[in-house]
């Protein structure tokens, strides 16, 4: 333990101090002038989620950040429009609060950890003690408070300037206790860190570092008991800010939370962020994580040493060698971590994938930056303090050189930053999201309407437009992610009479939903804020209004749209024409240098490539192209866009002809994930091949509208294309339209005679003839077809294997248990067939027969987890407890813990057994990892109930 941590407090310190005392609030005075300069008058998309909390838009209960929750309340007395600029403003003044305390911070960092510097600084505490001493906290300040992710969270309110705040002041309490040894400040400064847990669960992951560092820094007292009964005290006193939600919620009469719900919710809250940390998660991302503590923790376990001198034990050459390797090793950190702050590859920023800000790194990594300024500046910039020390001529011209490539990187980096940031703030700030949501409240109706967006985000700036105009929003804003929840409908029927109270708690389905919107939607226009797909669009099609679509139910009996009229046409031609010569141009400059704009750009090339679409299936293809060509230069990834404008220019050229796909466009694509993705991101698909695909993907979603349409469009485009006539016939059977598929399936027939087809082929063409005539409820028919079909083809398991799941599907098992075993005689190890036989066996009640299929077919594919569940029921179901018990062992032990049903068994065979506690153990594994709301679910906790009342 150092010696200066032993002595006495000075009264020394006390004394007024330019740097450490005067110094810190004139730099954060400065740096505050800049913040309020660049202030966000509005909200950016990374302060809309806290401004939606504050402002009532968001309708989940507030039970997370107390303290942020208690700070910004007042706020909460301002008309919205007022909120906005005023929590940006409460996020500026924290920010410049929080750079106060680093300028404090690097200023009252000891600077005699090295032989060198204890050459050099001889006073009592080893502060830096030189006329540039007011650089370090400077440079910190600047490099930290300029770097672009703080700056954006310095001028917009996304609430993590507060807890930066409280990070920054533990800090600052453990080495002002260094300094004046006044356990009032680690009373302080265990009060606050207890706040902080409350409020920022990132509090909890630092945990073990600032108890690493406390005890580091008070030493053996630490042990104290007195002493950590105390600290412990006030850290729970701070942790009690944990009980501020469930009091709030204890007392409410409009909450349906008590308290220790709302407690455990709020840690369960915290713990998860914790626990699903990609970092945390994914183990190649720990790697990342590791490289991000290199560059700020690492640093400072190299301030915190204080290295012995190795006088005795080194030569005089060995001591120069050590003495060099101290002064390369603090310039090659100090090098490396002024690069952090320019957001290179290695920095929080991008080995974070802009997941979270991780602003604590970047302040730990200013905190060392500043140390280690103030070493060059003592190390390289004054002479050892006993002559014999003295450096040589050449020595001094070295130190010379380095002390003006410090003076030059400190004043270099900071401008650097400002030149580079400074646009990227302003266009943040510029009023492109503003004018995007302007031109969206316009497209709508002034009141009465009933307005849908799969992204909340998009309605809450919806309401920020509506504030800004002084108004409240007349239109009812609906999350369609969130209509699912009855207590949503609860919040929708309080804010908005027109909406029905729920009819009960359980989850709301689809069918539901649709039959709700429709009733709405007599007397309620019907809007979506953007291109869109889902059950929504099965019974309702969508008219393009400028930048919202209106959503109308389909006639009766059509599967397509009515045509666009052309008064629509002329009014979104008009619109998207003014838009390309008042909005657009400035658009692209102001995406490249603002992420928040490319967002807002990508808005606008959905929206236009959807557009684009729509001109192009109206035959009108100069104007289409024009519409991708705009989508594309507001945002180069729009992949569908380029894609259709591809398509287009082939269409214009009068060749119908899939576009080729060169490895751009196919990167693109595989960076979305799926088809849906890139719908989602990018708008629709005109394109030929690309409509067929996901024609087939909506079909297996059961999007049957949506997977008809796109059909319909390939068949318009070509009208011999086979896939999607078969495709269209598949889809016509489930939609209930069995004579339009069997009217296709007539066309495919007749062209069958002239042209070959695969064998597949042919067996799937079969397949959707025989269903056509089962969903006429003409089994009959069904029936001979594919029995002559199989009679043509008597050695062919296949054909066998169509008519065995027909007989299945109408629930004649017995004819199907035949059929399956002709099928096993042609081939005796399909598994397909082996596991059919056995289902149905199982359904006949023939579970030993069962059992004995399941087992040859765990010979051929010992990891079939499908035969493997069935085996253990079937074993179950025949009273074998033992072997049941055994095959759901094997499950458990090969499969994810969330296989639920694999407890339900577990449990089932505990029962039978009569092993009680067994049983309850695995029921509430059950009811750990099942969805809940089914009706087994509320079956298993009635079953635990029982049994635990002894009922059972």
């Amino acid at each position: 333990m150092t010696t200066e941590l032993q002595e006495e407090p000075s009264k020394e310190i006390l004394r007024p101090n330019f740097v450490t005392r005067f110094l810190p609030w004139i730099i954060a005075g400065g740096v505050l002038l800049i913040y309020l300069f660049t202030l966000n008058h509005w909200v950016t998309l990374k302060s809309l989620p806290v401004v939606a909390k504050i402002a009532g838009w968001d309708w989940h209960p507030t039970w997370f950040e107390p303290l942020h929750f208690l700070l910004t309340y007042p706020a909460r007395w301002l008309p919205t429009h007022l909120q906005m600029p005023v929590l940006n403003f409460f996020a500026a003044i924290c920010a410049a609060l929080t750079l106060a305390l680093l300028a404090r911070s690097v200023a009252l960092l000891p600077h005699d950890r090295t032989r060198e510097q204890r050459q050099r600084e001889t006073g009592k505490f080893s502060l830096l003690n030189v006329p540039q001493s007011w650089l370090p906290p400077l440079v910190a300040v600047l490099i930290c408070g300029l770097q672009l992710t703080f700056w954006e969270h310095a001028v917009a309110a996304t609430g993590e300037m507060l807890n930066l705040l409280i990070f920054a002041y533990v800090i600052r309490c453990l080495l002002e206790f260094r300094i004046s040894q006044r356990e009032c400040w680690l009373t302080k400064f265990a009060l606050v860190y207890g706040v902080g847990v409350t409020n920022n669960w990132a509090m909890i992951g630092f945990f073990p570092i600032f108890l690493i560092a406390l005890i580091w820094i008070k030493g053996i007292g630490f042990f104290n008991f007195r002493f950590i009964l105390r600290v412990l005290g006030f850290g729970l006193l701070g942790l009690s800010l944990y009980l501020l939600f469930p009091v709030i919620a204890a007392l409410s009469a409009n909450s349906d939370q008590t308290f220790w719900p709302t407690l455990r919710e709020h840690l369960r809250f915290q713990k998860s962020y914790l626990y699903t940390l990609p970092f945390v998660q994914v183990p190649p991302l720990r790697g990342r994580l590791l490289v991000i503590a290199l560059t700020s923790l690492l640093p400072l376990l190299m301030i915190g040493i204080r290295w012995p001198s190795f006088r005795g034990d080194l030569s005089h050459a060995g001591g120069m060698v050590t003495a060099f390797m101290f002064r390369l090793m603090h310039l090659f950190f100090l090098a490396i971590l002024l690069t952090i702050f320019f957001d290179l590859p290695f920095s929080p920023k991008e080995l974070g994938y802009e997941l979270m800000p991780l602003l604590t790194f970047y302040y730990l990594t200013a905190l060392a930056v500043g140390y280690f300024v103030g070493y060059g500046l003592l190390v390289f910039g004054r002479e050892p303090a006993q002559s014999w020390e003295r450096p040589s001529s050449l020595f001094k011209l070295i130190n010379i050189v380095i002390l003006i490539a410090i003076w030059i990187a400190v004043i270099a980096v900071p401008l650097a930053l400002a030149r580079n940031n400074l646009p990227v703030i302003q266009a943040t700030n510029s009023n492109a999201l503003s004018q995007m949501a302007k031109l969206t409240t316009e497209a709508l109706p002034p009141s009465g309407a009933l307005v849908l967006s799969d992204d909340p985000a998009r309605l809450h700036l919806l309401r920020a437009a509506y504030a800004q105009t002084k108004k409240p929003a007349q239109n009812i804003l609906l999350e369609t992610g969130s209509l699912s929840f009855p207590k949503y409908h609860e919040y929708l029927h309080q804010h908005h009479q027109p909406w029905p109270k729920p009819a009960s708690t359980n989850a709301i389905g689809p069918v539901e939903l649709i039959q709700q919107l429709e009733t709405l939607n007599k007397t309620h226009p019907l809007f979506y804020l953007h291109p869109s797909f889902g059950y929504y669009f099965e019974r309702f099609y969508p008219i393009p209004r400028k930048l919202v679509y209106e959503l109308k139910p389909y006639p009766t009996n059509s599967i397509t749209p009515p045509p666009l009229s052309n008064e629509v046409i002329v009014e979104n031609q008009s619109f998207w024409n003014s838009f390309a010569k008042e909005i657009a141009p400035t658009l692209p400059e102001l995406g490249k240098r603002s992420p928040e704009v490319g967002q807002v750009n990508a808005h606008y090339s959905r929206a236009l490539n959807y557009w684009g679409t729509e001109l192009q299936k109206a035959k009108l293809l100069n104007e289409a192209n024009q519409a991708f060509a705009l989508a594309i230069s507001l945002n180069r990834e729009n992949v569908a866009a380029q894609i259709n404008q591809q398509f287009n220019a082939n269409l214009r050229r009068g060749e119908i002809r899939a576009v080729t796909r060169d490895e751009e466009i196919e990167k693109k694509l595989g960076q979305y994930g799926s088809w849906q993705n890139a719908l989602t991101y990018n708008g629709p698909f005109d394109e030929r091949d690309a409509c067929l695909r996901l024609g087939e993907i909506f079909a297996r979603g059961g999007n049957l509208r949506q997977s008809a349409l796109l059909f319909l469009r390939v068949i318009e485009l070509s009208p011999k294309n086979f896939n999607a006539r078969l495709g269209l016939a598949k889809t016509y059977i489930e939609l209930q339209r069995p004579d339009d598929s069997l009217k296709l399936i007539g066309q495919l027939r007749d062209e069958e005679k002239t042209a070959a087809l695969s064998p597949g082929d042919q067996l799937e063409l079969l397949r959707i003839e025989a269903y056509a005539h089962l969903a006429k409820n003409d089994f009959k028919t069904a029936e001979k077809i594919l029995r002559t079909a199989q009679r043509k083809n008597p050695k062919d398991e296949n054909h066998l294997a169509l008519l065995t799941q027909l007989y299945v599907d109408t629930g004649y098992h017995t004819n199907a248990l035949e059929s399956v075993q002709k099928q096993l005689q042609i081939a005796p190890q399909s598994p397909a067939a082996l596991f059919t036989k056995a289902v149905l066996n199982m359904q006949l009640g023939n579970f030993g027969k069962a059992v004995e299929s399941l087992d040859l077919l765990l010979k051929i594919q010992p990891n079939n987890a499908r035969a493997l569940m069935n085996r253990a029921i079937a074993h179950l179901q025949s009273g074998k407890l033992d072997a049941a018990e055994r095959d759901y062992k094997s499950l458990r032990e090969s499969q994810p813990k969330n296989a639920y049903q694999i407890y339900y068994g577990l449990a089932e065979v505990a029962e039978k057994k009569k092993n009680k506690s067994e049983a309850i153990k695995n029921f509430k594994l059950y009811l750990k990892y099942a969805p809940s709301g089914t009706e087994e679910f509320t079956r298993v906790k009635k079953r635990i109930a029982d049994l635990q009342s002894g009922k059972s």
